[in-house]
């Protein structure tokens, strides 16, 4: 189950999934860094690169990191703005095929800039936010990926914003938007639901995300 919402902060932002040939899923959250107010052609092109770029490359990627390196390869040669791009990015193992065997769907992940993401569970919520480059700003930047693991009803949030985002004061917040819910909340929860709460919080520093829910 997916849903994906930009917020209207006033930033360049996205949100983006596609399907791959291999029965793969490529999922994305992006957001311009440094884009306040009204939004910049160079701004919309940074981000509209960065997403036609991952949707060419994510078929013949290994894993997120790998994709968003090439990404970043891509976005530094191509582009001649200034503006950086946040993303957080996950490539999912046949999810159709974990779903029909009752098995948890795996993948990895990977971010740049102020992007990360969260795993929501009854049990916990847990942020994930690496301190990486924006993508276009350098040529050589490598970004690790990281595995990851979703049982029944457990959800990974993909999202990127403003620099405000690596604060451990707005990830603390992040957490707790979840921690309230009850296990019957929890269970009931979709991953459109997931992202109303997101928005319910006030949370200004998220620009984009995007929700996937093991069912």
């Amino acid at each position: 189950q997916l849903a994906g919402r930009t917020f209207n902060h006033g930033a360049v932002a996205l949100h983006d999934w596609e399907e791959l040939p291999d029965g793969r899923l490529m999922a994305l959250s992006a957001s311009i860094v440094d884009s306040p107010g009204d939004p910049s052609e160079s701004a919309v092109l940074a981000a509209q690169s960065a997403r036609v770029a991952a949707r060419t490359l994510a078929a013949s990627a290994a894993d997120a990191g790998e994709l968003l390196t090439r990404v970043n390869e891509s976005l530094f040669g191509s582009t001649q703005s200034a503006e950086g791009v946040a993303m957080a990015v996950a490539l999912i193992d046949q999810p159709e095929d974990a779903a029909d065997a009752g098995a948890p769907i795996t993948g990895t992940l990977a971010a740049a800039g102020p992007a990360g993401a969260l795993r929501v569970r009854a049990a916990e919520t847990t942020a994930v936010l690496p301190d990486a480059a924006p993508l276009g700003w350098d040529e050589q930047a490598a970004y690790p990926s990281r595995p990851f693991e979703l049982q029944v009803r457990e959800r990974l949030v993909l999202i990127a914003g403003d620099v405000r985002l690596a604060s451990p004061l707005v990830e603390r917040r992040l957490v707790d938007a979840y921690r309230s819910v009850t296990a019957d909340g929890h269970r009931a929860m979709t991953a459109k639901a997931c992202l109303e709460r997101l928005d319910q919080t006030g949370c200004e520093e998220i620009d984009a995300a995007v929700t996937l829910r093991r069912v």
